[in-house]
């Protein structure tokens, strides 16, 4: 993770929670960019705010976070060519983990 990803993760009340969120969102924009993870995690951060999430100093690329489903973290990142397709993102860029 990122250094301030970090700082906020124990500075979290909920720690699972929020570790659960950046992963998910991290992962999603990783498979996003192509990469994967051989670009690694702690080059880039992922920012919270409230529901949403975006990428520190790039607002080119889209990060949607999904709550229908308890217990399980859902996110998905679209680049700007993808940023109408939500089912696209949806089916192809999202990743679920279980918090339980």
């Amino acid at each position: 993770f990122h250094p301030e990803e970090c700082a906020a993760l124990r500075a979290a009340e909920d720690q699972t929670s929020v570790f659960f969120a950046l992963w998910t969102l991290k992962e999603s924009y990783m498979k996003a960019d192509g990469r994967g993870f051989s670009m690694g995690s702690k080059g880039f951060e992922i920012r919270l705010s409230g529901d949403s999430a975006y990428l520190a100093g790039d607002l080119a690329h889209h990060f949607y976070r999904f709550f229908e489903l308890p217990g399980y973290a859902l996110a998905a990142c679209s680049s700007p060519i993808m940023w109408d397709c939500t089912f696209c993102a949806r089916s192809l860029m999202s990743t679920t983990l279980s918090l339980k």
